[in-house]
């Protein structure tokens, strides 16, 4: 609870626990997620769980990775079209800020271009992360999507996933990227093995695995420039 009297900027608020009262005080970053869904749809009429749409969609989407790969369906199931309307879009303007930041729509021509996309970032977390990089024709970054989240030196995955968001998103080509928390980017013989079925899978739904990354603390390795992947078809 906030307390009376809260300074913000030189101007003497008096804070509430309501969403919108936070929101005032202390900035979007400082709400739950489920709060963040209230201020979009508000309270709202009671759904078929008896709850509101803001807790329909936090007890449905329990984490931002489920969130992000749900789609307009998958919302309009729970909140109906209108809400679900509302939810897309404003995910999607979330997308593109996400894109700006990095340059609008970067083109990757080597692994190093990969490396200044995402490797200060990838190369700093305490956990293994999996995801892939969508590119268009003219290998212009179309978004960057999260597979997986694992453990302190696991992140699994499987071709079915890697592929769904690049077949959903009609991707051209793919990189896919991890990190080792290690810090310590040498390929492991699993990640050669999940390189192989990955390119496999590729070939097979016509859209071309053309890297494997591994991030480290500072470091990167690309497969690709290390022989381990061959160069697509």
């Amino acid at each position: 609870m906030c307390k009376k009297n809260t300074r913000v900027r030189d101007i003497t608020l008096v804070c509430s626990d309501s969403p919108r009262s936070r929101l005032a005080v202390a900035g979007p970053a400082a709400l739950a997620v489920r709060e963040l869904f209230e201020l979009i749809f508000g309270r709202g009429k009671l759904g078929r769980h008896g709850r509101c749409p803001a807790e329909e969609l936090a007890a449905a989407f329990p984490s931002l990775l489920a969130l992000d790969a749900a789609t307009f369906d998958d919302f309009a199931n729970i909140v109906g079209q209108e809400n679900a309307g509302r939810l897309s879009a404003a995910l999607e303007l979330g997308r593109r800020t996400r894109m700006s930041t990095v340059g609008a729509r970067p083109v990757i021509q080597t692994a190093a271009d990969v490396h200044q996309l995402l490797g200060f970032e990838m190369g700093r977390l305490d956990r293994e992360h999996f995801r892939t990089i969508l590119l268009n024709t003219k290998n212009r970054v179309i978004r960057v999507c999260t597979v997986s989240i694992g453990g302190l030196s696991q992140a699994p995955v499987h071709p079915r996933e890697v592929f769904k968001d690049a077949i959903r998103h009609g991707a051209s080509a793919m990189i896919v990227v991890h990190n080792h928390p290690s810090g310590d980017a040498t390929p492991s013989a699993e990640d050669n093995m999940i390189t192989d079925q990955l390119a496999a899978a590729g070939k097979l739904v016509g859209i071309p695995l053309l890297d494997h990354i591994i991030f480290g603390d500072g470091q990167y390795v690309s497969l690709r420039e290390k022989g381990l992947l061959s160069t697509p078809s």
